[in-house]
């Protein structure tokens, strides 16, 4: 992310705020054009932060990164209805390398798979509620989310994977950005489009509710505390892969390459999966006269099967497939299936230039491994 950026507070509901001042009182009391001198007191989820402004707590949902113990300078930029700051000044900014480091280093410790997280949400909204309490936001709102996740037949359809890839979380503060300035064309180095996903249908955005959720019924919900527990742990373990995914995504990328490194959560009769992607356009090789090269890498999981590898590269109009598994079965299937995928790829003017079934280990998904970088809103 590029500073200077919009941090967002809130105005309800309030914060617990010190002194005994009414929560969000001060903030709306901040007039637009003030400059404020502000510490980070906490970093969260989703972009969510607690900042330190004079003898108060601001809770703040922020559009660029910040990290706990930074200090900074903002200005208030809108007071109605909510306030939106804007940083002047903080921190040296960090680069590109030096920010996904980091956000490596956070995120992959806490990092769980997305199916994983999302199954312990849908577990989680089949709980007995409790005599008292319950917190029935919480349970709407996970309820919601695993109900609306796409299904492998979406994700066969390439505008229906490509607006998941849009709403993975993966773009969710460059979707940000580009709605609060009106929308608009993408900027060089944009995702592959197939429309602009709304925020509003953004995964780390819908986990962000989540978690608000999960805060706000801690306090009130007492009788619910290990439900609240659970559904906080699964929160933050899911947007953390998220984020790593982010800090894979741009790191090594430079010059003409682009690559995006995304999960996509999927439901399914033995409940959320999730299937793992990587998409790179690699740089020309050998002269301007060559045509770009994509790649695509995918994991897939086959019911009652070994998961597979693929992956298939574009370039120049033909298109090269190569499966590895580990299981004999499954290479004995993709076998006999290699020659209707080649009928396939011609009927839609793609010369397959062969396909190839291998067996041997999968490759390594850690994100660490990728060399990729944070998706700042220039992608």
């Amino acid at each position: 992310m590029q500073q200077p950026g919009p941090v967002t507070a809130p105005g309800a509901p309030g914060p617990a705020v010190a002194a005994g001042t009414a929560g969000g009182g001060a903030v709306r009391a901040w007039a637009v054009g003030q400059v404020l001198a502000a510490q980070v007191l906490e970093a969260g989820a989703a972009g969510t932060a607690v900042l330190a402004v004079g003898t108060q707590r601001i809770h703040a949902h922020s559009q660029v990164p910040l990290h706990r113990g930074q200090t900074l300078t903002l200005q208030v930029a809108e007071s109605d209805p909510h306030t939106v700051l804007r940083v002047l000044a903080g921190t040296t900014p960090e680069s590109d390398s030096a920010l996904a480091a980091r956000v490596l280093r956070a995120a992959l410790p806490a990092s769980r798979p997305l199916g994983q997280a999302l199954a312990t949400l849908q577990h989680l909204t089949t709980v007995p509620r409790p005599a008292a309490g319950g917190a029935p936001e919480v349970r709407a709102l996970m309820s919601d989310l695993v109900a609306s996740l796409p299904t492998a037949t979406d994700a066969s359809d390439p505008a229906r994977l490509a607006a998941m890839v849009r709403s993975s979380g993966l773009f969710q503060e460059a979707l940000q950005a580009r709605a609060r300035n009106g929308g608009g064309a993408g900027a060089p180095g944009a995702a592959p489009a197939a429309g602009h996903a709304a925020p509003g249908a953004d995964l780390k955005a819908r986990l962000g509710a989540v978690a608000e959720a999960v805060a706000r019924a801690a306090g009130r919900d007492g009788g619910d505390g290990a439900l609240l527990r659970q559904a906080d742990a699964a929160v933050t373990g899911a947007v953390a892969r998220i984020e790593a995914n982010q800090a894979a995504s741009v790191r090594a990328s430079g010059g003409d390459t682009l690559l995006w490194q995304v999960d996509l959560p999927l439901s399914g009769e033995r409940g959320p999966s999730d299937l793992r992607l990587r998409i790179a356009r690699e740089p020309r090789g050998g002269g301007a006269d060559l045509a770009e090269s994509w790649t695509a890498e995918l994991v897939m999981e086959p019911p009652g099967l070994e998961p597979v590898h693929a992956r298939v590269s574009l370039s120049g109009g033909r298109v090269y497939t190569l499966f590895t598994s580990a299981g004999g079965e499954t290479l004995a299937r993709l076998q006999a299936q290699a020659p209707l995928l080649e009928t396939l790829l011609e009927a839609v003017d793609l010369h397959c230039g062969g396909v190839r079934c291998r067996r041997g280990p999968l490759p390594s998904d850690d994100a660490a491994a990728t060399g990729g970088g944070l998706v700042s809103e220039r992608a």
